[in-house]
């Protein structure tokens, strides 16, 4: 029979799995409140994203396009680079996710918004990761006036 003490001792015993969990919750959140910093402070260009598009894009990176980083994160990606590097670009994407290669490496001449004058940049990224299955890119500004 269940007496006062033992469901005292069950609710003691609740709340502090409450508590480590709420404390590891809060310490998920610092980690990406550092890796935020962390990732804003870069003088490279960071988007995380899968097939569908772009997950998240660093401040950087929508700085030297000049888009907002909702905007540029709405953006699928072959709107925005030029017509001649599209194709490649995805054929890298493929082999990079088949396995046929490691690391997929491009440089892609990106359109500066509302401007006809484009960026380039040089990408690395690798094969999806995770559950959600994203890949990490970063890009190097290599010219900020190509053609």
């Amino acid at each position: 029979m269940e007496t006062h003490e033992s469901r005292l001792q069950q609710r003691i015993q609740l709340a502090n799995e409450l508590t480590a969990e709420a404390k590891t919750l809060a310490n998920v959140a610092d980690t990406f409140e550092v890796a935020d910093a962390i990732l804003e402070q870069l003088p490279l260009c960071v988007a995380v994203g899968d097939s569908k598009g772009w997950r998240f894009v660093s401040r950087r990176f929508s700085d030297v396009l000049g888009y907002d980083r909702d905007a540029l994160s709405e953006t699928p990606f072959d709107e925005i680079i030029h017509p001649d590097d599209v194709e490649d670009t995805k054929e890298m994407a493929k082999m990079v996710e088949r396995g046929e290669v490691a690391w997929g490496e491009v440089e892609n001449r990106y359109r500066v918004r509302g401007t006809e004058r484009y960026v380039l940049l040089r990408w690395r990224w690798g094969p999806p990761r995770g559950p959600q299955k994203l890949s990490v890119a970063v890009a190097e500004v290599l010219n900020e006036n190509a053609r």
